[in-house]
C-alpha cells in the first residue's frame, strides 16, 4: 500500500470501514478500481484459454462474423474509451512528476490497467460474436457494472475534493463513467435480443454467408477490420503469391447485386410519384435518390468533415511544439501562466510538447482511416447508383412500343444515351458531391486559424508552422499530380505493349 499511495499512503494509518476512508479516500477508490480491470483482464483471458485450446472451438476456424446488435456503436465507444485511457495514463504520468519525493503509482496504474482490461474485453467480444455464443456476455455485463460503479465512486471523490471540470481529471472521470454505462447498456440489450430474445426476431446465419463463393466479407466482418479493409488480406496475399482469376473473386454479396438496387430505387420511386401526385408535382429522380441512398452518403459527408476537421490539427499542434520546446529551452516568460495544485489542468495538459507529439500522430491516423471510408462509402454508392438507374433505363425501353421507335418519338441513340452518358455523370456526381461544402470549409477553417494564430503570443512560431503546412499541402499536391501522370503514362505503354 505504500508503494501504491505513495505520499498518500498514511490515508490508511488506523484504517477504518467509513466513508472518510473509503469514497473520500482518493487512494483507497483508485485500488478498487485497478482490482477490477485486474479481476477483467484475469477472467475473460482464462475463458478465453480454456475455450480456445480445450475446447472443439480450437478447431473452429472464419473470416466473418454475424454481429451482435450495437456492434458498430460498441467498437466506436472502444475507439473512444480508448483514447481517454491514453489521455488519462499522460495526465497520471503527468501529475506524479509534479509531486517530490516518493512516486504515485494510483494515479496512473488503474488506467494503464484499464487499457489493458479494455483491449481484451474487446477480443473476447469479438470472439464472443465469432464463435456465436452470446452467453459469454454474462461475464462482460459484470465488468461493464463494476467499472460504472468505480467510476461513480472516483467522480463522487472529486466533486467531495471540489475539482471542476478544469482540471482533466474530473473531465476525465465524467467520460469514462459515460463511455462505460454505454457499454452496460449495449451488454443488456445484447443479452435481451441473444440470450432471451425478448422482443426480437433472430434472422440465422445470413443467405449470403451460406454461399461457398461469396468472398466480399466486408459487411460481415468487425467494424476495425472494415475500417482498414484488414479482410481483404487474404486476397492480397494470394495476388502477390500468384496472379488472379475472376474466379477468384467469387460472388458479389446480394446487397450489391443489380436486381437488389433496382428494387431498392424503385421503391424510392414509387413512393416520390405517390408524394408528387399529392401535391400535383412532377416526380423527382433527385429525391428518389435522397430516399433510397440519403443516409449512407450522409455518413459519408460526416466521415468527410471529421477527416477534414481532424486535418488541420496537426498544423495547429505544430505551434504548440514549437512554444513548448522555446520554454523548455529559454525558460518559461516572466509573464506566464503558474499552475499550482496536484493535478493537471486541462490548459496545462494541451501546453506539454509530449501530448502534442501524440496528437500529432493520432488526428491524422484518424484522417487517414475515416477519409478512405468516405471515399469508400462514395464510390461503392455510385456504382449503386449508376447500376440502378441504367437497370431503370433497360426496364423501360424493353417496354417501349415499336412505333414510339419506329416515329422518331424515341431514338435508339436516345436510350443510349440515357443508359450510358447520363448514369456517368451521376456516377462522377455521386462521387465528388461532398466537395460542394468540404473546400469552403477548408477554406474558412484555414483562414480562422491562420487570424486566430496571429493573435498569439507565439505568433512567430505558430505562423512558420502554417507557412510550413502550407508549402507541405503545395508539395503534396506537386507530387501527386506528378504521380498521377506517372501512372497514366505507365498504363498507356502497357496497354500499347511497348
Amino acid at each position: 500500500m505504500d508503494w501504491f499511495c505513495g505520499v498518500n499512503s498514511t490515508d490508511f494509518d488506523d484504517f477504518q470501514w467509513n466513508r472518510d476512508n473509503t469514497v473520500y479516500n482518493e487512494c483507497f477508490v483508485d485500488l478498487l478500481n485497478t482490482c477490477v480491470h485486474i479481476f477483467s483482464l484475469v477472467m475473460t483471458s482464462l475463458v478465453l484459454l480454456i475455450l480456445g485450446c480445450c475446447t472443439s472451438l480450437r478447431l473452429y476456424s472464419s473470416r466473418t462474423i454475424v454481429p451482435f446488435p450495437g456492434h458498430d456503436v460498441r467498437w466506436l465507444v472502444f475507439f473512444a474509451q480508448w483514447i481517454i485511457l491514453l489521455a488519462s495514463i499522460g495526465e497520471g504520468v503527468m501529475a506524479d512528476s509534479k509531486t517530490a519525493g516518493t512516486t504515485q503509482p494510483h494515479l496512473y496504474l488503474p488506467a494503464s490497467a484499464a487499457f489493458v482490461a479494455l483491449l481484451i474485453a474487446m477480443v473476447y467480444y469479438h470472439h464472443t460474436e465469432c464463435w456465436r455464443l452470446p452467453n459469454m456476455s454474462w461475464l462482460l455485463l459484470i465488468y461493464w457494472i463494476l467499472t460504472v460503479f468505480g467510476e461513480s465512486l472516483k467522480l463522487v471523490n472529486f466533486i467531495e475534493q471540489g475539482l471542476d471540470v478544469t482540471v482533466l481529471r474530473f473531465d476525465i472521470a465524467i467520460l469514462s463513467l459515460t463511455m462505460n454505462a454505454i457499454f452496460l447498456i449495449i451488454e443488456l440489450n445484447v443479452i435481451r435480443t441473444k440470450v432471451f430474445g425478448w422482443c426480437y426476431t433472430e434472422l440465422g446465419i445470413p443467405r449470403d454467408l451460406k454461399n461457398r463463393d461469396m468472398h466480399y466479407y466486408h459487411r460481415y466482418v468487425n467494424l476495425p477490420s472494415r475500417i482498414l479493409f484488414w479482410w481483404l488480406n487474404w486476397l492480397l496475399t494470394k495476388g502477390y503469391k500468384s496472379h488472379l482469376e475472376m474466379t477468384d473473386l467469387g460472388d458479389l454479396s446480394e446487397e450489391h447485386s443489380t436486381s437488389y438496387h433496382y428494387e431498392l430505387l424503385r421503391e424510392a420511386y414509387e413512393k416520390e410519384k405517390e408524394r408528387a401526385d399529392r401535391k400535383g408535382q412532377i416526380p423527382s429522380i433527385w429525391w428518389s435518390f435522397w430516399r433510397a441512398y440519403g443516409r449512407i452518403l450522409s455518413l459519408a459527408g460526416i466521415l468527410k468533415l471529421i477527416g477534414d476537421t481532424f486535418g488541420f490539427i496537426s498544423p495547429v499542434a505544430i505551434g504548440g511544439v514549437v512554444a513548448y520546446a522555446t520554454e523548455q529551452y529559454y525558460g518559461p516568460a516572466p509573464d506566464a501562466p503558474t499552475y499550482d495544485g496536484p493535478y493537471i489542468t486541462v490548459e496545462e495538459y494541451f501546453k506539454n510538447g509530449f501530448v502534442l507529439v501524440v496528437v500529432m500522430f493520432l488526428a491524422p491516423s484518424v484522417c487517414f482511416a475515416v477519409l478512405q471510408n468516405h471515399y469508400y462509402i462514395v464510390i461503392i454508392e455510385s456504382i449503386h447508383i449508376r447500376t440502378a438507374i441504367q437497370s431503370f433505363v433497360y426496364e423501360k425501353s424493353l417496354h417501349l412500343s415499336s412505333w414510339t421507335i419506329s416515329s422518331g418519338e424515341m431514338t435508339m441513340g436516345q436510350i443510349t444515351n440515357h443508359m450510358s452518358t447520363d448514369p456517368i455523370n451521376i456516377f462522377w456526381f455521386i462521387q465528388h458531391v461532398h466537395y460542394i461544402w468540404s473546400i469552403p470549409y477548408q477554406v474558412s477553417d484555414l483562414i480562422c486559424i491562420f487570424m486566430v494564430e496571429a493573435h498569439l503570443k507565439e505568433a512567430k512560431a505558430k505562423l512558420a508552422s502554417i507557412g510550413t503546412s502550407l508549402r507541405t499541402l503545395g508539395i503534396r499536391d506537386t507530387g501527386g499530380k506528378a504521380y498521377a501522370n506517372m501512372f497514366v503514362r505507365g498504363i498507356e505503354k502497357a496497354c500499347s505493349g511497348n
